[in-house]
């Protein structure tokens, strides 16, 4: 099997099993379940890394952009609500901690 793809499935796996793990606390209405913030966790390698977090990224790096660079902008409030099933709050954090060279072994032990 091809290393880039089972890590990729693996970063995507994970992505929507922390998505999906929002548990309100008991007796909290809906609308406050529905208030709070979920932060997105993006565990990866170079394709989805975040460069602009790297020193002096416009000098050395750009335009080289991994897709986790550019995902915050996807969980705009109308987006949120298509995917509602899996998101149940009305705001998200995307958390980029992917890096260049990073496997899925590399990842765990770190």
């Amino acid at each position: 099997m091809n290393t880039k793809i089972s890590t990729f499935s693996l970063a995507l796996f994970c992505l929507l099993n922390f998505t999906s793990c929002n548990n309100g606390k008991e007796g909290e209405t809906t609308k406050e379940k529905e208030s709070k913030i979920t932060t997105m966790y993006l565990i990866g390698d170079s394709t989805m890394t975040d460069y602009t977090q790297e020193n002096n990224y416009m000098k050395t790096k750009y335009p080289k952009t991994g897709w986790g660079q550019v995902f915050q902008s996807f969980m705009a409030a109308d987006s949120i609500k298509k995917i509602h099933p899996l998101i149940k709050t009305d705001s998200v954090i995307v958390d980029d901690r992917a890096k260049g060279g990073r496997s899925t072994r590399t990842f765990f032990q770190e």
